[in-house]
């Protein structure tokens, strides 16, 4: 497995934490490996959000995505995405590198609660805040 410098893993950190901005026109964490990335090669990465966001969609129809977390699971990247329809919450977990859908969850909304959807539209790929973080350093 080939290991990626110190450098390239920070600026892959802290390129994931200007992703996107949400509808709100605030900045929305869209994904977020945590520390333990430093020792998973983020050439793992085969699936990019925009895929793993079809893919929750195909499982879940009729929902609006309002988070989407890219994290580290043992030697695995995986999206943590969710989101609801009128009448519950669902959650998928996605192995970034297989696309395979690991893991699913769904449970009833609270009575008046609402969720902050994300405007995919406004979102960046990963690669891009990487490039982005990359001309800040």
């Amino acid at each position: 497995m080939k290991k990626q410098s110190f450098k390239k893993q920070l600026t892959h950190l802290l390129a994931v934490t200007v992703l996107t901005a949400s509808s709100l026109g605030g900045i929305t964490l869209i994904a977020s490996p945590t520390v333990s990335a430093a020792t998973v090669s983020t050439s793992k990465i085969k699936l990019n959000e925009k895929d793993a966001v079809k893919k929750f969609h195909k499982q879940f129809k009729n929902t609006k995505v309002d988070e989407i977390q890219l994290e580290t699971k043992g030697n695995k990247f995986v999206y943590e995405i969710s989101g609801t329809d009128n009448q519950k919450e669902y959650s998928t977990d996605i192995d970034a590198k297989s696309g395979k859908v690991t893991n699913t969850k769904s449970e009833t909304l609270e009575n008046g609660e609402q969720k902050t959807n994300l405007d995919l539209d406004k979102a960046i790929s990963r690669k891009q805040a990487n490039k982005i973080a990359e001309k800040g350093r």
